[in-house]
């Protein structure tokens, strides 16, 4: 009789613990996970006309810093920040130090026409060998460097027309140059007025015509790519290369799928 209580009030007792676990825990804020869902997304496999987003900072296409190249006084400043200068102006006059050199005056000339935007020296001053005397550049064009994604440089071909994305700046341009190695490309194109210290980061088109691929509606994207399932184990990342209208043409590609499940977390 005695060892049947006993079990009784140790059931008891196991009873009242998970009541106080079961009510603490209902207390606590409860964790909400982001919902996730599984989009059913179709894969159109054409030669469609795309263009590549790009952005970047316009340099100016001719930029120069001049130095000197022996231990030299200078003699005469003939130029002042801001002041334009044609080609072979002369700039600056320059006394060479080595008494192994000729006594006869070093003339430092304009390389291209341009505008003088930093002069480094003054009358009397004395330089040693590869010190900056001064800096000229030409704004009639600019200039963007921009590194490429590797599935964007192998349609980029030299001379395709490059213009604004967006309104604040007209520009209208062309690819000058491509490195398929550093994937890397140069685009130029005619200044319209603009200074560029004032401009901020530009975003351009490059116009690159009919491409092969894959492509899925670009309002799938999400910061720029999404997570896409195979099967219930295995994912992988896709990333927008170029755009056609509301379509973005896809990297790595997949030529034999004509749908794809993709995740969006939506808040």
């Amino acid at each position: 009789m005695q060892f049947k209580l006993c079990v009784l009030a140790g059931c008891l007792l196991l009873m009242l613990s998970c009541t106080k676990e079961k009510s603490g825990e209902a207390n606590r804020p409860i964790e909400r996970n982001r919902p996730t869902t599984i989009d059913s997304v179709h894969i159109l496999h054409a030669a469609l006309a795309v263009t590549v987003p790009v952005k970047g900072f316009f340099e100016y296409w001719k930029k120069e810093t001049i130095f000197t190249s022996d231990s030299t006084q200078v003699i005469t400043v003939l130029v002042e920040e801001g002041q334009p200068v044609q080609y072979q102006q002369l700039l600056l006059s320059l006394w060479q130090l080595d008494r192994s050199k000729e006594f006869t005056p070093v003339d430092v000339r304009a390389p291209f026409e341009g505008t003088i935007e930093q002069v480094f020296v003054k009358v009397g001053s004395r330089q040693s060998p590869e010190k900056p005397l001064l800096h000229i550049y030409n704004d009639d064009f600019f200039s963007m460097r921009i590194k490429m994604h590797p599935d964007q440089i192998r349609f980029i071909r030299k001379n395709q027309k490059v213009v604004n994305a967006d309104s604040t700046i007209v520009f209208d341009g062309y690819v000058e140059s491509v490195d398929k190695k550093s994937k890397f490309i140069t685009i130029i194109g005619k200044n319209q007025g603009y200074d560029r210290k004032k401009l901020h980061r530009v975003n351009l088109d490059i116009l690159c015509g009919k491409v092969n691929g894959d492509f899925i509606r670009s309002d799938k994207f999400i910061n720029n790519k999404i997570v896409a399932y195979i099967d219930d184990e295995s994912s992988f990342e896709i990333t927008p290369i170029a755009v056609s209208d509301s379509l973005s043409l896809i990297a790595p590609a997949i030529p034999h799928l004509s749908r794809l499940s993709v995740v969006s977390h939506k808040y």
